[in-house]
């Protein structure tokens, strides 16, 4: 494989890991876990770096051992797939957002919530993100995926880029609208408490 195609495949990962990720990882953070949006939105923000200084490579790379180790392709089961896709986010979170939240100046405290929390959301999140792998990599050309449905698996690879595109376009604005649902909730007690002066 050429150093385009390494480098290639790693940006197409690290976009699908992150576009999946953060919106997910942000309404925890700031809508659950009640994490400060400026730690939170820090700790998204060395998430990005490092997953593309070569976390998110990690990342997709454990995950395609981890699938040949315990024997998971294309052919098994969906289920199959999303149980190994669960366990395998669960361990990787619990390994490394200690020090996504320490390297963003949350407290000792936030650390070890955002990363139970972290591990708890990777139940949820783990399928979710290897569904998004597994669907960016067929739809910009890098890799046949017969998880995606047939209507979309035979589409021409410039509708295919579009798509791609729209989906990045999707998550993008969901995770935005995560912090501003967050500062919308935090202006509603003040409003209403200026309201019954």
């Amino acid at each position: 494989m050429s150093l385009y195609s390494l480098l290639k495949q790693h940006v197409v990962d690290t976009t699908a890991l992150l576009a999946a990720s953060h919106p997910i990882y942000a309404a925890m953070e700031v809508l659950v876990m009640k994490i400060p949006e400026n730690v939170s939105l820090r700790t998204r923000g060395i998430a990005t770096v490092t997953s593309f200084a070569g976390l998110g490579w990690l990342y997709a790379k454990g995950r395609d051992v981890s699938r040949a180790y315990f024997g998971i392709d294309q052919k098994c089961s969906e289920l199959s797939q999303q149980i190994h896709d669960t366990g395998y986010a669960v361990c990787f979170a619990g390994a490394v957002s200690p020090f996504f939240y320490a390297a963003a100046g949350g407290s000792l405290e936030e650390t070890i919530y955002g990363t139970l929390g972290a591990m708890g959301l990777s139940v949820f999140s783990g399928p979710i993100m290897g569904y998004s792998l597994d669907a960016f990599r067929d739809l910009v050309g890098l890799q046949e995926s017969h998880r995606l449905p047939r209507m979309v698996r035979t589409q021409s690879r410039r509708t295919k880029g579009f798509i791609a595109a729209g989906l990045l376009d999707s998550c993008l604005a969901l995770f935005g609208a995560v912090y501003a649902v967050n500062t919308a909730d935090e202006d509603v007690p003040e409003h209403s408490s200026m309201t019954n002066r």
